[in-house]
């Protein structure tokens, strides 16, 4: 199991901000045992307003990328989660006190609503993206 103690507050046009001095703690327990998950804190406002001046920035390079392109990202995304599974289905188990099968289910339900949410995508799209209906 990974140690999720030590992670930067937050992550920010690509790249880990730190603690933010100053702001709220937020603390995470384990609810089974009171165990500290992990520490972080809270974002500035500043930080807000810098997060969400990244995403508008990037949000034309993602406009204009092919939506194959985009494609591969979203898999990417679910490759990882998948290779991730069982330590993500033991920190939400750890962290929303579910039975472990439940917090299985969870990621893998993540996992087939992005395979889902791109066979919707292709299925309504297919004729702009030179695809057939499958």
């Amino acid at each position: 199991m990974n140690d999720y103690t030590n992670l930067a507050a937050h992550w920010i046009n690509g790249r880990p901000v730190g603690d933010a001095t100053g702001t709220q703690d937020i603390l995470s327990e384990d609810p089974f045992d009171g165990s500290v998950r992990w520490i972080a804190s809270s974002a500035t406002p500043a930080q807000i307003e810098s997060a969400l001046g990244s995403a508008r920035a990037a949000y034309p390079y993602w406009a204009a990328l092919p939506v194959e392109d985009r494609i591969k990202v979203i898999t990417s995304f679910s490759e990882h989660i998948s290779s991730n599974a069982e330590d993500l289905a033991h920190l939400i188990a750890q962290e929303n006190g579910k039975p472990l099968w439940d917090a299985k289910t969870e990621v893998n339900g993540l996992i087939v609503k992005v395979q889902a949410s791109i066979a919707a995508f292709e299925e309504r799209a297919s004729e702009q993206i030179g695809r057939a209906h499958v």
